[in-house]
Protein backbone atom coordinates (compact mmCIF):
# COMPACT_ATOMS: atom_id res chain seq x y z
CA UNK A 1 0.00 0.00 0.00
CA UNK A 2 1.49 3.41 -0.98
CA UNK A 3 1.00 6.38 1.83
CA UNK A 4 -0.76 9.21 0.71
CA UNK A 5 1.48 12.43 0.95
CA UNK A 6 0.55 15.24 3.11
CA UNK A 7 0.41 18.44 1.16
CA UNK A 8 2.57 21.38 2.21
CA UNK A 9 -0.33 23.13 3.56
CA UNK A 10 -1.37 20.53 5.92
CA UNK A 11 2.39 19.83 6.77
CA UNK A 12 2.90 23.35 7.81
CA UNK A 13 -0.50 23.81 9.65
CA UNK A 14 0.43 20.84 11.78
CA UNK A 15 3.77 22.10 12.75
CA UNK A 16 2.49 25.11 13.90
CA UNK A 17 -0.42 23.97 15.62
CA UNK A 18 1.50 20.92 16.94
CA UNK A 19 3.98 23.92 18.41
CA UNK A 20 0.76 25.67 19.66
CA UNK A 21 -0.44 22.57 21.43
CA UNK A 22 2.54 20.95 22.90
CA UNK A 23 3.51 24.79 24.83
CA UNK A 24 -0.55 24.62 26.30
CA UNK A 25 0.32 21.27 27.71
CA UNK A 26 3.18 22.33 28.96
CA UNK A 27 2.42 25.38 30.59
CA UNK A 28 -0.96 23.52 31.71
CA UNK A 29 1.07 20.87 33.51
CA UNK A 30 3.50 23.76 35.47
CA UNK A 31 0.47 25.72 36.44
CA UNK A 32 -1.17 22.44 37.93
CA UNK A 33 1.95 22.49 40.01
CA UNK A 34 2.14 25.54 40.88
CA UNK A 35 -1.74 25.74 41.53
CA UNK A 36 -1.14 22.68 43.98
CA UNK A 37 1.71 23.49 45.81
CA UNK A 38 4.13 20.88 44.22
CA UNK A 39 6.54 23.82 42.82
CA UNK A 40 7.21 26.28 45.96
CA UNK A 41 7.62 29.75 45.77
CA UNK A 42 10.55 31.38 47.03
CA UNK A 43 11.44 34.89 47.35
CA UNK A 44 14.36 35.39 44.67
CA UNK A 45 12.06 32.98 41.90
CA UNK A 46 9.37 35.07 43.04
CA UNK A 47 11.97 38.76 42.21
CA UNK A 48 12.69 36.75 38.63
CA UNK A 49 8.98 35.81 37.75
CA UNK A 50 7.69 39.48 38.42
CA UNK A 51 10.68 40.97 36.46
CA UNK A 52 10.31 38.47 33.42
CA UNK A 53 6.07 39.06 33.71
CA UNK A 54 6.32 42.74 33.90
CA UNK A 55 8.60 42.66 30.84
CA UNK A 56 6.03 40.21 28.97
CA UNK A 57 2.78 42.16 30.26
CA UNK A 58 3.77 45.33 28.53
CA UNK A 59 5.07 43.51 25.52
CA UNK A 60 1.55 42.27 25.66
CA UNK A 61 -0.41 45.19 25.86
CA UNK A 62 2.40 46.75 22.76
CA UNK A 63 2.38 44.29 20.80
CA UNK A 64 -1.47 44.61 20.61
CA UNK A 65 -1.64 48.29 20.46
CA UNK A 66 1.43 47.99 17.50
CA UNK A 67 -0.84 45.68 15.55
CA UNK A 68 -3.75 48.12 15.81
CA UNK A 69 -1.80 50.95 14.98
CA UNK A 70 0.16 49.73 12.10
CA UNK A 71 -1.73 48.58 9.56
CA UNK A 72 1.21 46.41 7.92
CA UNK A 73 1.35 44.62 11.29
CA UNK A 74 -2.38 44.40 11.80
CA UNK A 75 -2.58 42.58 8.62
CA UNK A 76 0.39 39.62 9.60
CA UNK A 77 -1.36 38.89 12.51
CA UNK A 78 -4.12 37.82 14.22
CA UNK A 79 -6.27 39.88 16.23
CA UNK A 80 -8.17 37.78 17.89
CA UNK A 81 -4.78 36.18 19.18
CA UNK A 82 -4.05 39.59 20.46
CA UNK A 83 -6.40 40.37 22.12
CA UNK A 84 -7.14 36.52 23.98
CA UNK A 85 -3.81 37.61 25.88
CA UNK A 86 -4.84 40.77 26.79
CA UNK A 87 -6.05 40.35 30.29
CA UNK A 88 -2.95 38.62 30.76
CA UNK A 89 -0.85 41.40 30.19
CA UNK A 90 -3.13 43.65 32.12
CA UNK A 91 -3.43 41.44 35.29
CA UNK A 92 0.71 40.64 35.25
CA UNK A 93 1.21 44.19 35.78
CA UNK A 94 -1.12 44.76 38.03
CA UNK A 95 0.27 41.34 40.31
CA UNK A 96 3.64 42.20 39.38
CA UNK A 97 3.38 46.31 40.88
CA UNK A 98 1.76 44.45 44.07
CA UNK A 99 4.66 41.70 44.39
CA UNK A 100 7.36 45.10 43.90
CA UNK A 101 5.26 46.90 46.65
CA UNK A 102 5.85 44.26 49.33
CA UNK A 103 9.28 43.63 47.91
CA UNK A 104 9.86 47.62 48.96
CA UNK A 105 8.11 47.60 52.14
CA UNK A 106 10.20 44.34 52.88
CA UNK A 107 7.03 42.52 53.36
CA UNK A 108 6.61 38.87 52.06
CA UNK A 109 4.16 38.70 49.79
CA UNK A 110 0.98 35.84 50.54
CA UNK A 111 2.08 32.38 49.44
CA UNK A 112 -1.14 31.47 48.37
CA UNK A 113 -1.98 34.62 46.39
CA UNK A 114 1.31 33.81 44.63
CA UNK A 115 0.34 30.19 43.71
CA UNK A 116 -2.89 30.86 43.14
CA UNK A 117 -2.29 34.07 40.71
CA UNK A 118 1.04 31.99 39.08
CA UNK A 119 -1.32 28.79 38.51
CA UNK A 120 -4.32 30.44 37.30
CA UNK A 121 -2.49 32.72 35.07
CA UNK A 122 -0.35 29.68 33.32
CA UNK A 123 -3.56 27.31 33.01
CA UNK A 124 -5.48 30.56 31.07
CA UNK A 125 -2.39 30.78 29.21
CA UNK A 126 -2.75 26.72 28.50
CA UNK A 127 -6.14 27.17 27.25
CA UNK A 128 -5.50 30.14 24.48
CA UNK A 129 -2.88 28.43 23.27
CA UNK A 130 -4.90 25.12 23.13
CA UNK A 131 -7.80 27.12 21.74
CA UNK A 132 -5.11 28.65 19.14
CA UNK A 133 -4.18 24.76 18.03
CA UNK A 134 -7.43 24.68 17.10
CA UNK A 135 -8.53 27.21 15.69
CA UNK A 136 -6.03 28.12 13.67
CA UNK A 137 -5.95 24.64 12.35
CA UNK A 138 -8.71 25.80 10.57
CA UNK A 139 -8.60 29.36 9.90
CA UNK A 140 -4.72 29.75 9.70
CA UNK A 141 -3.06 32.92 10.65
CA UNK A 142 -1.55 35.09 7.60
CA UNK A 143 1.75 34.34 8.45
CA UNK A 144 0.91 31.00 8.17
CA UNK A 145 -0.25 31.33 4.58
CA UNK A 146 2.62 32.91 3.95
CA UNK A 147 4.66 29.90 4.98
CA UNK A 148 2.30 27.68 3.12
CA UNK A 149 2.66 29.85 -0.15
CA UNK A 150 6.52 29.27 0.35
CA UNK A 151 6.71 26.14 1.25
CA UNK A 152 4.61 25.00 -2.13
CA UNK A 153 7.10 27.63 -4.15
CA UNK A 154 9.71 25.28 -2.81
CA UNK A 155 7.83 22.18 -3.65
CA UNK A 156 7.46 23.53 -7.23
CA UNK A 157 10.92 23.86 -7.42
CA UNK A 158 12.02 21.00 -6.23
CA UNK A 159 9.78 18.82 -8.56
CA UNK A 160 10.57 21.34 -11.60
CA UNK A 161 14.32 20.58 -10.80
CA UNK A 162 13.74 16.73 -10.42
CA UNK A 163 12.03 16.65 -13.49
CA UNK A 164 15.13 18.54 -15.89
CA UNK A 165 17.17 16.07 -13.60
CA UNK A 166 15.35 13.41 -15.24
CA UNK A 167 14.76 14.66 -19.00
CA UNK A 168 19.32 14.96 -18.61
CA UNK A 169 19.39 11.67 -17.57
CA UNK A 170 17.02 11.00 -20.39
CA UNK A 171 19.11 12.35 -23.54
CA UNK A 172 22.33 11.58 -21.78
CA UNK A 173 20.97 7.59 -22.27
CA UNK A 174 19.79 8.96 -25.89
CA UNK A 175 23.17 10.16 -26.64
CA UNK A 176 25.06 6.95 -25.52
CA UNK A 177 22.92 4.85 -27.43
CA UNK A 178 23.24 6.65 -30.41
CA UNK A 179 26.93 6.65 -30.31
CA UNK A 180 27.08 3.18 -29.59
CA UNK A 181 25.08 2.63 -33.08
Amino acid sequence: MEKKKLSEETKVKLIYCGELALIAIVVIVIGALKLSGIIATNPTRLLIYNIITTLGGAWLITDLIWALASPKRKAKVCLMDKFMVLPVGLYLLVFDTLCFIDKIKGVETNDLLVRLSVGIVLLYIGVVYIFQAVYHYFRPIPQMLEAIEEAKQLALEKELEEQKNAENEEEKVEDENEKAQ
